[in-house]
C-alpha cells in the first residue's frame, strides 16, 4: 500500500474508528521501530494510528509501517538528522560524565511512579510473525537505517548446524574503545566457534590488526557492517548473542529464546541488561489475554 493510499484509507476509516493515536518517536532506528510496532498493536484494535516521523529518517529510508500512518515533520536538522548531530556533539559527553548516576536514578524514577500511579507495560515490541501472529503481514521492522547483507548472512548461515553458532552486535549507535574491540576479537577466537560479528563501517579500523584474516578463517566466521538480526536470531542458528543490550536487541533476544551476553555501554543499557531472565514472560505477554494486550486494550479504552 503506498503512503497516499495509506492516507485515503485513514480518512475514509476515520470516521467509523473509535479514536486515533499518535506516536511521536525519537528520530533513531531503536526507538522508531518500537513505538510503529506499538502504532501496528493500536491499528489491530480497530483505532487508527499515525506515526510522527522527522523529514530526514522519511528521506533515506521506506518506512514499512503498515496500517500506521506516516506524517513527516521537522526536527530542525533536516539535511544530516537530529540523532546524528546531537549523539555525535553531546550525548556522549554527556554520559560520560554523569551516567555512574543515571541509572539509579533510573530506577528511582520507575518506583516513583509506580508508587503515584500504576505503569501500563506493553510489548515486546517486535514483529507479531516472531511472538503472537495476530497482526497479517507483520514480518519485519519499519526501517532499517543501514544496509543489511541480507543474502551474504543467509548464507553463511545455511550449513551451521542448530544452535552452534555466536551472534555479536552493538547496534546501531554504541561504540566501542579499541581495547574494548581486542578482548572481545580475542574471546570470539578463543571460543573455537563460528561467530558472525556486525561491526559496523566506521568502527572497522578498531579491529586488531590481522583479526579479520586469521581469525575468521580460523573459526569459519564472519564480519558484516550491517545484518537482518532479527532473522538471524530467529533462525535457531545461533546459540549466544553479545550484545549490548539495546532495547530492541534486549527484546529481540528475549521474545526469540536466545541466551544472551551483555556488555551494556551507557544510557538505559546496564537497566536492559537486567531482564534476560524475562524470557517466557515476555512470550506470554503479547498472546491474546495476556498482560501487554490487556494493557493497550485498556488504554485505548479509556483514551480513544
Amino acid at each position: 500500500m503506498t503512503e497516499s493510499e495509506r492516507k485515503t484509507e485513514m480518512v475514509a476509516s476515520e470516521k467509523k474508528s473509535k479514536g486515533h493515536a499518535l506516536v511521536l518517536p525519537y528520530p533513531s532506528q531503536g526507538h522508531i521501530n518500537p513505538m510503529l510496532q506499538f502504532g501496528k498493536r493500536i491499528a489491530s484494535h480497530g483505532r487508527l494510528a499515525t506515526a510522527a516521523i522527522t523529514r530526514f529518517i522519511v528521506s533515506t529510508t521506506t518506512p514499512n509501517a503498515g496500517h500506521v500512518a506516516i506524517e513527516t515533520i521537522s526536527d530542525g536538522f533536516d539535511d544530516a538528522g537530529f540523532a546524528s548531530n546531537f549523539l555525535t556533539n553531546r550525548t556522549r559527553a554527556f554520559t560520560d560524565n554523569i551516567y555512574p548516576a543515571t541509572n539509579q536514578i533510573l530506577l528511582q524514577e520507575m518506583n516513583w511512579l509506580a508508587s503515584v500511579r500504576r505503569a501500563i507495560t506493553i510489548g515486546p515490541t517486535i514483529p507479531s510473525v516472531y511472538l503472537d501472529n495476530r497482526i497479517p503481514d507483520d514480518h519485519r521492522y519499519a526501517i532499517d537505517l543501514f544496509r543489511p547483507e541480507t543474502s551474504a548472512c543467509k548464507s553463511w548461515i545455511a550449513s551451521l548446524p542448530p544452535a552452534s553458532a555466536i551472534f555479536v552486535s552493538f547496534g546501531s549507535m554504541a561504540t566501542l574503545s579499541a581495547a574494548q574491540f581486542a578482548e572481545l576479537a580475542f574471546g570470539l577466537a578463543a571460543t573455537n566457534r563460528p561467530f558472525l560479528w556486525v561491526v559496523r563501517s566506521s568502527e572497522k579500523a578498531k579491529l586488531p590488526p590481522g583479526f579479520p584474516d586469521s581469525t575468521v578463517k580460523k573459526n569459519g566466521g564472519m564480519l558484516v557492517s550491517w545484518a537482518p538480526q532479527l532473522e538471524l536470531l530467529a533462525s535457531g542458528k545461533f546459540g549466544c548473542f553479545v550484545t549490548h543490550c539495546g532495547w530492541n536487541s534486549t527484546i529481540e533476544g528475549l521474545g526469540l529464546g536466545v541466551a544472551m551476553v551483555g556488555l551494556p555501554q551507557w544510557t538505559d543499557q546496564c537497566t536492559d541488561a537486567r531482564l534476560g531472565e524475562w524470557k517466557e514472560a515476555s512470550r506470554r505477554a503479547m498472546d491474546d489475554g495476556g498482560s501487554s494486550d490487556r494493557n493497550i486494550t485498556e488504554l485505548l479504552d479509556k483514551f480513544c
